[in-house]
């Protein structure tokens, strides 16, 4: 059955040769594809040991995908048109490419009108538009990859024009590795605006709390946990010297109230009896003549009232200074608390302050010094 339809086969087989050649050779766009090599770097070169603000890229899997999905994102491509002008290329921009004189569309096109009547023409596109078909007809043309097992990445751009393909994928490489740094100068500008904003505000609260500090300071006693401390001991002490005061103004009122109750008696022998407790040998003796006994005993009487009145004058005062060192106290003790906050709220400004005044010095030394997390492993030819 074949032999007999020899004839057939072989002029099949002819017809399909001279199509292919003639779209191989006539009709078809021969396309060239450059690929461009970038490695992450997993190590970064650190020039001062300072904390960044946007930390390298790590190397999981995570991340390696993200980058691959950056690498070919509408935003980094369209940064390639504006770049290239690819706006006036007709092979991406279809608007300066002469349409097809016949296309399915022209026939569905054809189709519509003759069943709903003519349709009026689509308005021209905008400039945006052209710009957004563009970049997709870019991005049509780009492939990322990940070599298996390393950090990496191959970039490849398919065009009619091998030169061309090779500079937009060189292009495109440089793009990408100037967007990392963009974005970390970005976030470090970003950071010392606020930094800067931030820094001046605490400086401010930092001299209002400083200037609180000094003002309670001027109009307050000296106040200090050593000066209270010396107060209380004061007070103690003053305290303990009145409990002596008074158990010694307890014996001294007995030995008045002896001699007293001795001498209205008028018995000669009580009073001596009497005086010889309360004085010992300096007392009057029953043997003396009764005037001088009289005198002498009365004279040892005035001294123990006069004993009494002093150590309750005494007491009296010691009892005034202590209820005013305690007042004192009080006082100060609240003020000292009252000192004790402001000094550290100012103190806790002032950590703040520093900190935060270190760090923007930091970030402004970094600003000249960022590094790309990539780099371009083999330009694309």
């Amino acid at each position: 059955t074949l032999w007999r339809g020899k004839l057939w086969l072989l002029v099949g087989m002819f017809l399909a040769l001279a199509i292919a050649g003639y779209y191989v050779f006539v009709r078809a766009v021969p396309m060239y594809t450059a690929t461009a090599s970038l490695a992450l770097e997993a190590r970064q070169n650190k020039v001062l040991d300072l904390e960044g603000v946007v930390s390298g890229l790590s190397a999981d899997t995570a991340t390696i995908n993200t980058e691959l999905e950056v690498m070919t994102s509408r935003g980094l491509v369209r940064k390639l048109v504006e770049r290239e002008n690819l706006v006036a290329d007709p092979e991406f921009n279809a608007t300066l490419r002469e349409p097809p004189r016949f296309t399915i569309g022209t026939l569905r096109r054809m189709v519509r009108e003759w069943v709903l009547g003519p349709v009026p023409p689509a308005p021209p596109p905008t400039a945006e538009q052209v710009l957004d078909q563009t970049v997709a007809a870019v991005r049509s043309r780009i492939a990322a990859a990940n070599k298996r097992n390393s950090y990496v990445f191959t970039l490849s751009v398919t065009t009619t024009d091998p030169k061309k393909s090779a500079r937009l994928a060189n292009a495109l490489a440089d793009l990408y590795i100037l967007n990392q740094l963009d974005a970390k100068f970005e976030a470090t500008r970003q950071a010392t605006d606020w930094l800067t904003e931030r820094v001046a505000s605490l400086e401010k609260e930092l001299a209002e709390a400083e200037t609180a500090v000094k003002d309670f300071n001027a109009r307050t006693e000296l106040i200090s946990p050593e000066a209270l401390e010396a107060l209380n001991r004061q007070a103690k002490d003053t305290r303990e010297r009145i409990a002596t005061l008074r158990a010694g103004l307890a014996d001294a009122e007995a030995r008045l109230q002896r001699l007293r109750a001795a001498w209205d008696t008028g018995d000669k022998a009580a009073m001596a009896a009497a005086a010889a407790e309360v004085a010992g040998d300096r007392a009057p003796t029953a043997a003396m003549e009764d005037r001088v006994f009289r005198s002498r005993y009365l004279q040892l009487m005035k001294g123990a009232e006069t004993a009494v009145e002093r150590t309750r004058a005494q007491i009296k005062g010691l009892s005034a200074s202590v209820e005013e060192t305690e007042a004192r106290i009080q006082s100060q003790s609240q003020d000292l608390v009252e000192l004790q906050k402001l000094t550290r709220k100012a103190d806790a400004l002032r950590s703040v302050y520093e900190y935060f005044l270190n760090r923007l010095q930091e970030i402004a030394a970094q600003q000249g010094i960022q590094q790309a997390d990539s780099r371009v492993l083999s330009p694309a030819v």
